[in-house]
């Protein structure tokens, strides 16, 4: 029965869309590492093998993090499916034994997301052999690393985790606990590791890292290029001990999962003080299921007659009922403060940076804290934002009440609307904790000018209106796909394309969602001139933002068809004169603003992405290198009168140099 269960669930996650589009993107990284400069994974590669063992063993490596989150999307649904779609108690009553179901679940989803990382090894195969590549930079095809690989990082990695996050989702029987454990997991590493860089021992830090970054550096640190692109890994001493430590605690963590979990659909009773509350009033009714008597002959009274209205006070009044509703149940949840205190300690241990600044004791200002919680904050933010927005919108569907909710006489824009406005509130309730937990950090270390209008305009001006932007997406997404683990995925992949694309030379803010140009903060005056372009860029993604949202209000579902052709029918019927004018408002302002945008960057201004000028600089030093020990003219005094004007950023500078030939002979050439 055990492998019946395991080549079921194989089986049926290799046949669902986020396998191949996790496969699609995980081989198109990996292909554009091996084959470009514009892509890293872990590090350049440098001077070795662009298929070289050490490349294969750390692009593997790095994967298995990234991969994270798509093996705890595999090993969470296959148990956390029967239980969403209430086939549990059939499963159950099956003369099936607790360990075949559990091992053969995980079992079969663990394969799946090793399947997926077929695709990372036949990228950097295929990748290798593309003819544009330098042969000097292509060594020969060992199938030894990648097994290897696979046997010491990949599998051990998977292993771990997949069994964390399974155990909590069969633990939890919550998919919402599940990735609180994923981000605080990830918090928890991220913090260690600034800690145990720190330790003299380096072999303790290398044990202690669970993905074993740290005894796979000490193993391959003092390799020369030809040992890497030759040597294999060999289990040996600090990298052998942390496959096993980690290993054993996976198969520690099943144990407990196995001994810990109930093959049965039993609710649970109530404890305590709540039990005791529950028998008193069943006592008080007469035995549970009993109507008092009071309540039989109140029940024979003719109710009053209610008044139906449905006009915009109605529909004022369910929008904010059902914001307070969507808002305070996510704000109020325990996973949401335990992913908040772990966001509040990931702030305090990035906060140890602001301590030194190029060798040089400084002060906690505001605008270093500022810069640390964009640094620290902004992928934990964006990463609660795509798992609240799957949750928010399948919420009534998981918990079989969305048929009910969606025949009440609500319109449909204020079900949206509600779940949009309480991801907002999901982003202020985040600054405004980054924002305290920052000036607590201030005065723990003895500073005490706080700048709270400081904070406001860093955090709600600046850094804010992106993720605002990126909910809108996230809603867009998942209305869009019509599954939660799909939309998860490609709205990661969005952010990490907005990530990778400054390496392709695609960095213009126009065509990355939600990007906007860096406002650095000065002391002399502010975010000066940077606020204009910021503020347009607001307004163009809030265009587009608004776009997505129109979009997802045509194709939101609502009963229980769901079909894509169901979906555009109604979309048709939705598309009202009321959304077609704001559909239409929303494109055009987007053209709009982003040709003003295009006009000042590109028409009057000469844009260059970062890598051109790069280019361009290494070319001028090419190209006037040979004149750098030229005999001329040499300044030997400057007297000059600077005007500096922040507020219309202009100087003003009047003044004279001396200059002298030094030397014994004529200058025939000056080069200026």
């Amino acid at each position: 029965m055990l492998t019946r269960i395991l080549a079921f669930e194989y089986r049926y996650q290799i046949r669902q869309p986020l396998f191949w589009l996790a496969t699609a993107i995980f081989f198109l990284l990996t292909f554009g590492a091996i084959t470009t400069d514009a892509v890293t994974i872990g590090g350049s590669i440098g001077s070795v093998y662009r298929n070289a063992p050490f490349v294969i063993f750390q692009i593997l490596a790095v994967m298995t993090v990234i991969g994270t989150f798509l093996t705890t999307a595999f090993v969470a649904n296959s148990v956390h499916r029967d239980f969403e779609s209430q086939t549990d108690a059939l499963f159950f009553s099956l003369p099936i034994r607790k360990a075949d179901y559990l091992f053969g679940r995980f079992g079969g989803s663990l394969l799946v997301a090793c399947t997926v990382f077929l695709g990372v090894i036949l990228a950097i195969v295929v990748g290798s052999m593309m003819p544009w590549l330098d042969p000097a930079r292509v060594g020969p095809f060992l199938p030894g690393p990648y097994v290897q690989a696979l046997l010491y990082l990949v599998l051990p990695n998977l292993f771990l985790t997949g069994a964390m996050f399974f155990s909590l989702a069969t633990l939890t029987r919550s998919l919402m606990y599940t990735y609180v454990g994923v981000v605080v997991f990830f918090t928890g590493w991220g913090i260690a590791g600034v800690w145990l860089s720190d330790l003299e021992n380096r072999t303790i830090g290398a044990l202690l890292d669970p993905y074993g970054f740290g005894a796979f550096e000490l193993l391959t640190r003092y390799w020369t290029v030809a040992e890497r692109n030759t040597n294999g890994l060999t289990l040996t001493g600090p990298f052998l001990w942390n496959r096993l430590i980690w290993v054993g605690l996976g198969v520690l963590i099943l144990a407990f999962t196995y001994l810990r979990f109930r093959f049965s659909v039993s609710a649970r009773r109530p404890r305590g003080r709540r039990r005791q509350i529950a028998e008193e009033q069943d006592a008080a009714a007469g035995g549970p299921g009993v109507i008092p008597a009071a309540a039989q002959l109140s029940h024979a009274t003719a109710l009053p007659v209610a008044t139906q209205t449905f006009g915009p006070a109605t529909v004022r009044s369910q929008f904010l009922h059902q914001t307070r509703i969507e808002t305070f149940g996510a704000l109020k949840g325990i996973p949401f403060l335990i992913m908040l205190f772990a966001g509040v300690l990931n702030v305090v241990g990035s906060s140890a940076v602001v301590d030194d600044l190029f060798g040089t004791a400084v002060y906690p200002v505001t605008h270093l804290m500022l810069q640390v919680i964009q640094g620290s904050f902004g992928l934990f933010a964006f990463l609660i934002l795509i798992f609240y927005s799957g949750d928010l919108i399948w919420r009534e569907r998981n918990l079989r009440m969305a048929d009910m909710t969606d025949a009440l006489p609500v319109p449909t824009w204020v079900m949206w609307a509600s779940k949009l406005t309480a991801l907002g509130g999901i982003v202020f309730a985040l600054m405004g904790a980054a924002m305290l937990t920052s000036i607590g950090i201030q005065s723990y270390r003895g500073y005490t000018h706080f700048e709270p209008a400081l904070y406001l305009k860093g955090l709600f001006l600046d850094v804010a209106p992106t993720f605002l932007f990126l909910a809108a997406l996230c809603l867009f997404v998942q209305v869009i796909t019509n599954n939660k683990f799909l939309g998860w995925l490609l709205s990661a992949g969005v952010y990490i394309m907005g990530q990778v694309m400054p390496a392709m030379r695609l960095e213009h803010n126009l065509y990355r969602f939600g990007s906007m140009p860096n406002a650095p903060y000065s002391d002399m005056n502010g975010y000066g001139h940077f606020v204009q372009p910021m503020l347009w860029f607001s307004i163009y993604w809030g265009f587009i933002s608004a776009a997505l949202v129109v979009l997802a209000h045509l194709f939101w579902v609502r009963g229980s068809e769901s079909g894509l052709w169901i979906r555009l029918r109604e979309s048709r019927r939705r598309l009202t004169g009321v959304a077609t004018m704001a559909l239409a408002a929303s494109l055009l302002g987007a053209i709009a603003a982003g040709g003003y945008i295009f006009y000042n960057t590109n028409v009057l201004n000469h844009y260059r992405p970062s890598k051109v000028a790069e280019d361009r600089q290494a070319e001028f030093e090419k190209k006037y290198k040979q004149y750098e020990r030229i005999k001329g003219p040499r300044i030997v005094d400057a007297s000059a009168d600077v005007d500096i004007f922040p507020e219309t950023r202009g100087v003003d500078i009047h003044g004279r140099y001396l200059i002298r030939n030094k030397t014994t002979a004529p200058v025939d050439v000056v080069h200026l």
